[in-house]
């Protein structure tokens, strides 16, 4: 309304809220709010996901309706296995990228007849976790990849890296 140039008074609604969230301004490119903002807000703290509370209801619930279980099994050993062995490279996995590599597991299954569900798996994982490690990261992926190799084995099935998609 200032930037109409007039005297404009706008008044809220008595039931007017504002909510608002932030993550830790510690994140890189993020910076704290100034103290004169955020004395207007109450802070709630939020503890970080854990693994099995808040990973495991998703996974299982997103992936009961395929009959291939213990793709949901290898894929929370996988989000455990980042979790406890690759937080030191600064390497996690959010919600987000979770609920992605499933919805593109989904597609695979349902679309791409071809591509058996253990691919589309590993796949998955390439397109959420591996292709964003740079080429420093190499050791990184390298222990990925294998953890990924040693799940898909235990299925009974060997996966090349470097095999084309069918």
């Amino acid at each position: 309304l200032i930037e109409k140039g007039g005297e404009n008074k706008l008044v809220a609604h008595e039931s007017f809220r504002v909510f608002a969230s932030m993550n830790p301004g510690g994140d890189f490119g993020k910076k704290e709010l100034s103290p004169a903002l955020r004395n207007r807000f109450t802070e709630i703290w939020v503890p970080s996901l854990d693994v099995e509370g808040d990973f495991a209801p998703v996974v299982s619930h997103k992936l009961k309706q395929h009959p291939e279980q213990d793709i949901s099994e290898m894929m929370m050993a996988f989000v455990r296995w980042i979790s406890d062995s690759m937080s030191m490279f600064s390497i996690r996995l959010t919600l987000r990228d979770v609920t992605s590599w499933i919805s593109f597991l989904q597609v695979c299954i349902e679309r791409v007849p071809t591509l058996d569900p253990y691919s589309a798996f590993i796949h998955g994982a390439q397109l959420i976790l591996v292709d964003s490690l740079s080429e420093q990261q190499s050791l990184v992926r390298a222990r990925i990849e294998g953890k990924l190799q040693e799940l898909v084995s235990t299925s009974g099935l060997l996966f090349r890296f470097d095999a084309p998609v069918q």
